[in-house]
C-alpha cells in the first residue's frame, strides 16, 4: 500500500486492492480454461496418458482455488502489517502451515490421494489462512475495518485503474512474448 500515491484516501487504496482481487480471480478463470483446453499441447511426443492428465487438470483445480485465498490472505495480511500488527499474520500462516502438513499425511496415508490430496491440502491451508485474515479484519475498530456489506466495484476508481493498468499489463506481455 504505500507504494500508492501519497494522496490517495484509505477508501480508494482499499478499492484498488479489491478491484485487484477481482481482475486477479478472473485472469485464474481464464488460465484454468484455457489450461484445461490445452493441456494436450504440453508434450506432443509422448502417447497421452488419461490418468495423468486427469490428475494434472486435478492439481490444477485446486492449486487455482488455493492462489485465490493466498491472494486475499496476502493482501489482508499486507493491511495488518501497514498498521503495524505483525504477530497475526505470522501466527495464521503458521496455523495454516500447520494444518497443510496435517492434511497431507491423512490425504496421502489414509486417502491415498497422491498429488491430488497435497494439492488439496493445499488449497485448504490456504483457505484457512485467508479466512483467519478476514476474521481479523472484520473484527477491527479502526479504518481498516472490513465491511463486506460495503465492497462494491465503484466505476471511476476502476477506471482511473484500468487506464493505467491494462496498458501497463498489455506491454509487459508484449516485452515477455518478445523476449522468449
Amino acid at each position: 500500500m504505500k507504494a500508492m500515491h501519497p494522496a490517495m484516501s484509505n477508501f480508494q487504496k482499499i478499492h484498488s486492492q479489491f478491484v485487484y482481487c477481482v481482475m486477479y480471480i478472473a485472469q485464474l478463470a481464464f488460465i484454468y480454461f484455457y489450461a484445461k483446453r490445452n493441456y494436450k499441447w504440453i508434450d506432443l511426443s509422448v502417447k497421452p496418458d488419461f490418468d495423468a492428465v486427469s490428475q494434472k487438470n486435478s492439481v490444477l483445480v485446486h492449486q487455482l482455488s488455493g492462489m485465490v485465498f493466498n491472494m486475499v490472505y496476502n493482501f489482508g495480511a499486507a493491511i495488518l502489517r501497514a498498521v503495524g500488527d505483525t504477530t497475526k499474520p505470522l501466527t495464521y500462516l503458521l496455523i495454516a502451515g500447520a494444518l497443510n502438513v496435517l492434511l497431507n499425511v491423512i490425504f496421502i496415508t489414509v486417502f491415498n490421494l497422491d498429488v491430488a490430496g497435497v494439492a488439496l491440502a493445499t488449497a485448504i491451508s490456504h483457505a484457512l489462512s485467508c479466512i483467519l485474515v478476514l476474521r481479523a479484519l472484520m473484527k477491527r475498530t479502526d479504518a481498516c475495518k472490513l465491511i463486506i456489506k460495503k465492497i462494491r466495484i465503484y466505476k471511476a476508481p476502476l477506471m482511473k485503474i484500468l487506464k493505467v493498468g491494462l496498458p501497463a499489463g498489455l506491454q509487459s506481455t508484449l516485452f515477455s512474448i518478445s523476449v522468449s
